[in-house]
């Protein structure tokens, strides 16, 4: 039976969250997969999580296009980003832990590219008033970015339920971007 490649990313992805130090060989055991069928797909450990980021991102990106943006309001819509992208709690994590380590110019623009649908829609509501215009996009994304990343860990923990932890990410970071 052939193993398919979203199947051990996202196992990868699972270990990585909860042992970020993990080797090729205990990603393997976490996957149920031999280490030779690990290593045929990924000869390394980065080669492993440059992928997975790959992964992630086209992953991210295709989540934030499925969003229609026009038909909420702001409150609305930072519930349902965060709730379409909590799914991606795991791999998400391990792509900005490990984004700093791996970064390249290409990793940046996918990075860019995958959060675009994200910065046109914060753009639109700068420009309509509905957030503080002296705040850059970057900044601005970046910030409910981490603040996902927070919930994702709270959830992950078992600290907060998905919901919960949605519905706080969108408040907290209207709190502080409104105008």
């Amino acid at each position: 039976m052939a193993i398919k490649t979203e199947v051990l990313l996202d196992a990868a992805a699972a270990q990585l969250a909860r042992r970020p130090n993990s080797t090729l060989a205990q990603i393997a055991d976490a996957a149920g997969v031999s280490r030779t069928t690990l290593f045929y797909r990924f000869s390394t450990r980065e080669q492993l999580i440059d992928t997975l980021a790959v992964d992630t991102l086209e992953h991210l990106r295709t989540a934030l296009l499925e969003i229609v943006w026009e038909n909420a309001d702001l409150p609305s819509n930072l519930r349902r980003v965060t709730a379409a992208l909590m799914p991606m709690a795991e791999r998400m994590q391990v792509v900005l832990r490990e984004a700093p380590s791996h970064a390249s110019p290409d990793m940046n623009d996918s990075w860019a590219y995958a959060i675009e649908p994200l910065s046109s829609y914060l753009r639109a509501q700068q420009s309509a008033g509905a957030l503080k215009k002296k705040l850059p996009i970057t900044w601005l994304v970046e910030s409910l970015i981490y603040l996902m990343f927070a919930a994702w860990d709270s959830v992950s923990t078992d600290v907060l339920d998905p919901k919960v932890a949605a519905e706080l990410v969108g408040q907290t970071w209207l709190d502080g971007a409104s105008s």
